[in-house]
Formats: structure tokens, sequence, C-alpha cells
């Protein structure tokens, strides 16, 4: 049986370096780590994200975002 895998896109701006994962605060106010397909992460503009949750995080800093595709 294959499982299929919800991407979602979150919106929100690149805060900064993380320890691990670069920091990334959600609309919403909550700030998450991000990993994956990122590239473009610049402070001060709204940017959109789609990927995934990651179950267990690596990046010792919240909730992991794993980026798919960005779009500007």
């Amino acid at each position: 049986m294959t499982r299929k895998i919800a991407l979602e896109s979150i919106t929100g701006q690149y805060v900064g370096p993380g320890v691990i994962c670069p920091r990334f605060q959600l609309a919403s106010g909550e700030t998450i780590s991000l990993s994956g397909a990122y590239s473009d992460l610049t402070s001060g503009g709204q940017q959109t994200l789609t990927g995934l949750w990651a179950e267990n995080s690596k990046c010792m800093q919240g909730r992991e975002f794993r980026v798919i595709s960005e779009e500007n």
C-alpha cells in the first residue's frame, strides 16, 4: 500500500540562521526551522514555501518544515 504525502504551503519570512537550520517566522507568529530545497532566503520579504512537516526534527529548534519548492 502506497501512502500519499500531502504537501503544504506556508507563508512567512526568514528570520536568520539557527543552531543547525535556518529559522522562519510564519504569518501566525510561530518560528520554525527549515530544511530541504531552499536557496534564496532573504530577510524582510514574505515568502511562500511548499513542503511537509518533519515527524522528527533534526534542527534542534522547534518544528521542522522540509522545503520542496519556494515561490517569492
